[in-house]
C-alpha cells in the first residue's frame, strides 16, 4: 500500500477476533495521540515559561527577577494558576523595564563618540511610558514604607568659597568666585541669535507625588517619568520662558536622551550638545538640568527644601566637570568661575537655596560649549513645584549672570 493511500475498512466483512484487534488498535492510538498531545502541551508551557524567566533574569535587575521567580516558585496556589499569572503579566507588560542604578553614570559619563553629522536632532514619540500601570497588585501588607525628610543641605555655615571638591585638584576658589577676566568668549555678540541651550541628559527624572510624607520600599530613590509635564522638561521650559522674556534667547531640547538606556544617556546628549553647537554656533551656554536622589542611611528620602518668599522651594546646587579622569577639557576652570559666580548671585537672593558647588573628575559634556553647567534642581524627594519655583529664581539669576558677563567685555 502507497503510504498516501486511504484504507477503507467495511466491519461487515471482519470476523470476530479481527474486529477486536481492531477495536484495541484504534483504542491504542487514540490514548497515544493524546499523550502526545498532552505532553507537548506541558513542554510547550515549561519552555515559554523558562525562557521568559531566563530573558527577564539577563536583561534586567537579576535581583529583581530572582525576587519574582522565588515567589513563583513558592507561591501556594496550583501550577495552572501560577503559570497563567505569570504569563499574563508577561503579555501586559509594554516595552522593557529598566532598574536604574545612578552609580553606573561613574563609567560612562564621558562621551564616547568625537565625530556626529551637524544635524539637528529629530524628536520622536515612543508609545512605552514609565508610566504604565498594570492593574496586577504584587503589594503586600508587609511591604516597607519610608519616610521623606526635608534637610537643608545648603551649609553656608561653611563658608561661601566651601565646595564639594572629589578631585585631586586645588582651584583658588576666592579668585575664581571674584575675578571677571578671561570670559571675552562668552560675551552675546547678537540677541536675536540663540545664546543658551537647555538639554536634559536625564529628562525622565522627576519628582514626589504632592502631598506625599513617605515612600514605599519597592520605589526606592526612583522617581521617573516620560511625561514632559512631570519630569525634567517642565523644568526646562520654565527656566527657558524667564530667560527668553528676559531677551537671552534660548532654545530648549526637549529629547528625552534617557528614555531608550540610562547608561547611555550621556552619549545620546553629547551628539545633541554637538548639533545643536554646528547648527547655532552663536550658543555660549549649555544648560544640563536634573534633579537629585538623595537616600539616608535609614532609608528615609531626602527632601533638600528652604522657604523663599513664603513658598517651598527646592534647593539646587551646581556640578562642574573637569578633566581629572583624562577628557580633552583645559578650560574647566572657566566653568567652575561661572558656577561659583551663580552661587554668589543666588545666595545674595537667599543664602539657604543654593548647596555647595560640586567639582567632579568627569567632564559631563561640558568641555563642548565656552560654557557649561549641569543644574540638580531638588532632589526626587521634592515637588514639582518646588521644584518650579526654585527653577525661577535660578533663570532670573542666570539672566543676571549673563547680562553681567557679557558686558564686562
Amino acid at each position: 500500500m502507497e503510504e498516501n493511500e486511504i484504507r477503507i475498512l467495511d466491519s461487515g466483512l471482519l470476523t470476530e477476533g479481527e474486529e477486536e484487534i481492531l477495536k484495541k488498535e484504534k483504542t491504542n492510538k487514540k490514548l497515544h495521540s493524546y499523550v502526545l498531545i498532552t505532553a507537548s502541551f506541558f513542554i510547550l508551557m515549561i519552555s515559554i515559561l523558562f525562557s521568559e524567566i531566563g530573558y527577564s533574569l539577563i536583561k534586567t535587575d537579576e535581583n529583581l527577577y530572582q525576587s519574582n521567580f522565588l515567589e513563583f516558585i513558592d507561591s501556594e496556589s496550583d501550577f495552572k494558576e501560577a503559570l497563567s499569572r505569570r504569563l499574563m503579566q508577561s503579555f501586559l507588560c509594554v516595552g522593557e523595564i529598566h532598574e536604574i542604578d545612578k552609580s553606573a553614570t561613574e563609567n560612562t559619563d564621558e562621551p564616547q563618540k568625537d565625530e556626529i553629522e551637524a544635524v539637528l536632532p529629530i524628536e520622536t514619540e515612543s508609545q512605552t511610558s514609565f508610566e504604565t500601570e498594570i492593574n496586577i497588585s504584587v503589594e503586600t501588607e508587609s511591604e516597607k514604607t519610608y519616610p521623606v525628610v526635608s534637610l537643608d543641605l545648603s551649609q553656608n555655615q561653611l563658608g561661601e568659597n566651601y565646595i564639594v571638591n572629589e578631585t585631586g585638584y586645588s582651584p583658588d576658589i576666592a579668585m575664581l568666585r571674584e575675578t571677571m577676566d578671561g570670559f571675552e568668549s562668552l560675551k552675546i555678540e547678537d540677541k536675536n541669535q540663540p545664546s543658551v541651550l537647555i538639554i536634559h541628559t536625564h529628562g525622565t527624572e522627576s519628582y514626589l507625588e504632592e502631598g506625599k510624607d513617605h515612600y514605599k520600599e519597592s520605589e526606592g530613590d526612583i522617581s521617573r517619568t516620560d511625561d514632559k509635564e512631570k519630569n525634567m522638561v517642565r523644568i526646562g521650559r520654565v527656566m527657558a520662558e524667564v530667560l527668553n522674556s528676559a531677551g537671552i534667547k534660548t532654545l530648549h531640547c526637549e529629547i528625552l536622551h534617557d528614555r531608550e538606556s540610562y547608561q547611555d544617556s550621556y552619549i545620546r546628549s553629547s551628539e545633541s550638545i554637538k548639533s545643536y553647537l554646528a547648527k547655532y554656533p552663536s550658543i555660549k551656554y549649555v544648560i544640563d538640568i536634573h534633579r537629585d536622589a538623595i537616600l539616608k542611611s535609614d532609608g528615609s528620602l531626602v527632601k533638600a527644601t528652604t522657604e523663599i518668599d513664603n513658598k517651598s522651594t527646592a534647593q539646587v546646587m551646581t556640578v562642574i566637570g573637569s578633566d581629572y579622569k583624562g577628557a580633552n577639557f583645559p578650560n574647566w576652570e572657566r566653568n567652575l568661575s561661572v558656577a561659583l559666580k551663580l552661587k554668589k548671585i543666588l545666595d545674595e537672593e537667599d543664602d539657604t537655596l543654593s548647596r555647595p558647588v560640586y567639582l567632579r573628575g568627569a567632564a559631563y559634556n561640558q568641555q563642548y560649549a565656552p560654557c557649561s553647567l549641569l543644574l540638580e534642581i531638588g532632589t526626587s524627594g521634592n515637588t514639582l513645584e518646588e521644584a518650579e519655583n526654585a527653577a525661577v529664581i535660578v533663570a532670573e539669576a542666570l539672566t543676571k549672570l549673563i547680562n553681567d558677563l557679557s558686558c564686562k567685555h
